[in-house]
């Protein structure tokens, strides 16, 4: 919700009123102990003037961050705590395996690797996708220090062991999530993000992307430039074909 004044404020603290009224009809009840307040924005008058309660009179604690469906939201509208905590994780998995399984063979590695510590390093990706260089370079780090455990790979440098294990970087990989998922959203197979994301055609690099402007720097707008500098490296050929091509294919 948009907060521009403190009625703003009075008018979602009747809303959550009307929450609670609703639970206590239906004979429930809200854990207020999960309860976490969570503020974006400039308006420092808002922000420092205004709480919000829970039905028991107690005020909801603010919260620089809050973890929501898998994913941590920032006060800051980035997502480098998002990511720090999936370094973290897919690394206390790594340990783990290399802990469990005394072979350093590609294949069961690998199945490995795919299975249990990839997917934890892409989960929502094409939103927490990093655009500064230290963060992409962090996450690249994960895989970078697994496949120099592969016996068979070991000795040769990063790039040479992707080409070795058939593999891409994470950083290629986000970059495929995101345009794909943009080709979705062009071709209304998903929701467009509140941005309005429209193509066009253009005579000479065919079809195109037209992007909404992008006052500040957050996870939506960073995931939308992304995609559009992704698209902008694809020959012309395949760039953005129509959903009616793609399935005539």
């Amino acid at each position: 919700m948009r907060m521009s004044s403190a009625e703003d404020a009075v008018n979602l603290q009747e809303d959550t009123n009307k929450v609670f009224q609703w639970a206590t009809v239906n004979n429930m009840m809200f854990n207020e102990d999960k309860f976490q307040l969570l503020r974006y924005g400039k308006l420092e008058e808002i922000i420092t003037r205004t709480e919000y309660t829970t039905d028991s009179g107690h005020t909801i604690e603010r919260k620089t961050n809050v973890r929501d469906l898998g994913v941590v939201m920032s006060e800051d509208l980035t997502f480098k705590d998002h990511n720090s905590a999936t370094i973290a994780r897919a690394k206390k998995m790594i340990g783990w395996i290399m802990r469990t399984f005394k072979t350093r063979d590609a294949k069961p590695m690998m199945i490995l690797f795919k299975s249990l510590v990839l997917s934890r390093l892409e989960y929502c990706c094409t939103l927490t996708s990093p655009f500064k260089a230290g963060e992409i370079a962090d996450l690249e780090s994960v895989q970078r220090s697994f496949t120099a455990r592969i016996s068979s790979v070991k000795h040769l440098n990063y790039w040479e062991r992707l080409e070795a294990l058939d593999l891409y970087s994470l950083e290629r990989r986000r970059e495929r999530y995101i345009i794909i998922y943009t080709w979705k959203i062009l071709e209304g197979m998903v929701p467009n993000l509140h941005t309005e994301i429209t193509p066009y055609e253009s005579k000479r690099l065919g079809r195109r992307c037209k992007m909404p402007p992008t006052p500040c720097v957050s996870g939506a707008q960073n995931c939308l430039t992304a995609s559009h500098q992704a698209l902008g490296e694809l020959p012309i050929n395949p760039w953005l074909p129509s959903r009616e091509s793609w399935t005539d294919t």
